[in-house]
């Protein structure tokens, strides 16, 4: 077992009682408590005594896991708050297929029932988290969910990079969840009823978009065998596991950061994007549009269309389908009318190639991948408007 873990955890639950009986609160905390050392059970078998990934041995450890969860749900719920719909939904949308597709070909029966169903469980922890609006929960089982995810690729595919944060990851989300056991009170209001909250949220939005953007364009320049043409070549070409020969390259990694980041910055200005619909009974809508669409991006990363080509298209299917339903619920206003004519004709355009190309009347390139590239720009810039849009909105 690391040491490192139980040089952490074990002082950790023993701060965590002394507290709770010092402040009268060991009632209240319990089911906090009772989740961090659920972990231990997990550690045990998982860490210490390193099961093989196909024995029952793994399912305990699973099962250790999912019980922290349960009881971190139940000490969550008990603010009167369900799950962040929205969340919860952009989360499941592409991790289920990613466990179809990459985790559940490796695994037992009895393995992978336990491990789609800790997925739910989890997705539904994190959303709890979110819903609470405490940042220190939040950051507790995001990094838990993070490790997780690093696991899954070490252990279940040939993924050979991401091992070293397993840990790292793992002690952020222990420390993280005794903080937010000893500091219950700090919230963030939801959904950001507070103007400077709200308008810092667009920002960091935006930011994320940038980001996104350098990712994408770096990924560009780090492509084995030769620079990328966006004129001859999709999108996607840069996030496949094998790029000319080359296992894993470092444009997979920077195109996958480039999705995670456009998906989260769809997450994090969802809120607020759905205060510009005009008919408040469609806010609901917009923001879970605008949910669906971070999944369906995260679902273009973590399925390379060279291991599923299948499922890599339904991502991109329900991000298209899903941002449409965005445009449509926000009804744009006077010349905002010119940008959403220019995202129909752009991708009228790019399906009108496909179907040509899939009859033979067209090659492939120039006309497919130049056309993706306009309707991806197209709704990235339509986007970022909306967050100065809502920016200016809080402002009056």
């Amino acid at each position: 077992m690391d040491l490192r873990i139980l040089i952490i955890t074990l002082p950790l639950l023993v701060l965590l009682l002394v507290v709770s009986v010092w402040r009268k609160s060991l009632w209240q905390d319990w089911t906090a408590i009772a989740g961090l050392s659920c972990t231990l059970i997990g550690d045990f078998f998982l860490a210490m005594r390193h099961a093989p990934r196909d024995s029952w041995e793994f399912v305990y450890g699973v099962i250790g896991f999912a019980l922290a969860h349960g009881f971190w749900i139940a000490h969550l719920l008990r603010g009167k708050r369900l799950p962040q719909l929205s969340v919860l939904i952009g989360l499941l949308l592409p991790l289920l297929p990613y466990m179809h597709c990459r985790v559940l070909p490796s695994a037992v029966t009895p393995v992978g029932i336990a491990l789609v169903s800790y997925t739910v469980l989890s997705c539904v922890s994190l959303s709890c988290a979110v819903a609470s609006g405490k940042p220190l929960w939040c950051l507790a089982i995001g990094a838990l969910f993070v490790s997780d995810f690093f696991i899954s690729l070490g252990t279940f595919t040939d993924e050979p990079h991401l091992g070293r944060y397993v840990v790292r990851t793992y002690i952020l989300a222990l420390v993280a969840a005794a903080l937010a056991t000893l500091f219950p009170k700090p919230t963030f209001p939801m959904p950001y009823r507070s103007i400077k909250n709200r308008k810092n949220a667009l920002l960091l939005s935006l930011a994320l978009y940038a980001a996104s953007v350098t990712f994408f364009l770096l990924s560009m320049t780090h492509t084995p065998g030769g620079a990328y043409n966006p004129l001859r070549q999709m999108l996607s070409y840069l996030g496949r596991r094998t790029v000319d020969g080359v296992l894993y390259p470092t444009c997979h990694y920077l195109f996958v950061l480039g999705m995670l980041f456009s998906a989260l910055s769809f997450a994090v200005a969802s809120p607020h994007l759905a205060e510009l619909a005009p008919l408040k009974r469609l806010r609901w809508l917009a923001e879970l549009a605008a949910g669906m669409t971070a999944g369906g991006l995260m679902m273009i990363a973590l399925i390379p269309e060279d291991v599923n080509g299948t499922w890599h298209c339904y991502g991109c299917d329900v991000a298209a389908i899903a941002g449409g339903v965005l445009i449509l619920v926000l009804w744009p206003r006077r010349w905002q009318w010119l940008l959403v004519g220019v995202i129909a004709c752009v991708t009228a355009g790019f399906a009108t190639c496909l179907k040509l190309h899939s009859i033979g009347k067209i090659p492939f390139s120039p006309y497919i991948p130049s056309f993706q590239k306009a309707v991806i720009v197209s709704f990235m810039a339509w986007g970022v408007w909306q967050c100065i849009r809502a920016c200016f909105r809080i402002k009056r």
